[in-house]
């Protein structure tokens, strides 16, 4: 039974058959805890497009049917709880499990590469590092004498192994890593036996998602500005379908954003946050989301006729005593006045 890992063994014949280049791998320590006691293998390619085509394998979803799906991998890192991702799944008869060999689907939120700062993530089964030092001694040592292979030092064992205490070298500038994890799954994939969803695919399909309503905005505001009553807001909020209701997700992202971001840690919160945009819609005026909703193609005229009335409250003519203004809409947005029988 394969363990929920991304440092499966690295099968270089599955890579190679993946048609991958073997010419410019190596195969290189990273450290997996701060005292540098752990250090597991990666293999590190040259090549971008390998880095990038085994990425998209991953990470692009090849079918949105769980019907015929029975048991799924979550990836590990996905940004969703697993919990809720399991409960989600169960609606459509897929159980999950930890064993990615008796898995037929993969279930991946798209972001399955860490390619930030100079730190190795050990839940992300893809990295891309920039201008890292590699060393065999220190901390390294043991680990090189087993396997012959460099460690790449970095940011999680600085404090604990101060690099001026070893010998070093530079490594390659760009070091794009792939874990045994990542050849296993890839494999799986472009053989057929594994399809990729999306948790967003997952997610929206739950039977436990429903659709803002002006009433729900005002029960979650209340809900959100009552300390008895936040955390029940807090399990609300993952259930909201976002991709309705642009206007009310305008309005309940101003409620809800500062509370958001200072009274909740919950995962599938952040999550979800980040998904319906609410720190960006929080910062947009009613004129500004009307014209972000125009670009985004989401703009249509409920929307309109719930925004356009606070923007009309918000002009401010002066020199009144002389003059008498009308206002009038742009052309271009008359057509959100319309209504059918005027269309004919």
């Amino acid at each position: 039974m394969a363990k929920k890992t991304i440092f499966q063994d690295i099968d270089l014949q599955k890579y190679e058959d993946l048609g991958y280049d073997v010419d410019c791998i190596t195969q290189y320590g990273i450290p997996t805890d701060t005292a540098g006691n752990n250090i597991q293998t990666i293999l590190v390619t040259e090549s971008y497009s390998d880095y990038t085509e085994i990425k998209g394998t991953l990470e692009d979803e090849t079918t949105d049917d769980l019907s015929t799906a029975k048991k799924a991998f979550i990836m590990p890192g996905v940004g969703m709880s697993a919990d809720r991702l399991k409960e989600a799944l169960r609606e459509h008869k897929v159980v999950v499990t930890n064993d990615y060999e008796l898995a037929d689907v993969l279930v991946n939120d798209g972001l399955c590469a860490d390619e930030h700062d100079s730190t190795f993530r050990t839940t992300k089964p893809l990295h891309h590092k920039t201008n890292m030092y590699i060393l065999k001694e220190g901390f390294a040592e043991d680990y090189f004498d087993r396997t012959g292979n460099w460690t790449i030092y970095c940011d999680k064992v600085k404090n604990s192994c101060p690099l001026y205490n070893c010998d070093y070298e530079s490594a390659e500038y760009d070091l794009y890593g792939i874990s045994g994890l990542a050849i296993e799954l890839a494999s799986k994939i472009k053989d057929g036996d594994m399809q990729v969803v999306d948790v967003e695919t997952v997610m929206n399909s739950s039977n436990t998602k429903q659709r803002l309503t002006p009433e729900l905005v005002d029960q979650l505001t209340a809900m959100l500005n009552s300390r008895e009553d936040r955390e029940m807001a807090g399990t609300i909020l993952p259930t909201i379908d976002y991709r309705y209701e642009p206007g009310l997700m305008w309005k309940l992202a101003g409620e809800a954003a500062q509370r958001i971001d200072y009274d909740f840690r919950n995962k599938d919160i952040t999550y979800w946050a980040e998904k319906a945009r609410i720190r960006k819609l929080s910062r947009m005026s009613a004129q500004d989301a009307i014209l972000y909703f125009e670009q985004t193609g989401e703009l249509d005229k409920k929307t309109f006729k719930m925004l356009e009335p606070i923007v009309r409250s918000e002009i401010s003519i002066h020199n009144r005593e002389l003059y008498v203004f009308k206002v009038q809409i742009k052309p271009e947005y008359r057509k959100y006045f319309k209504n059918k029988k005027d269309e004919n």
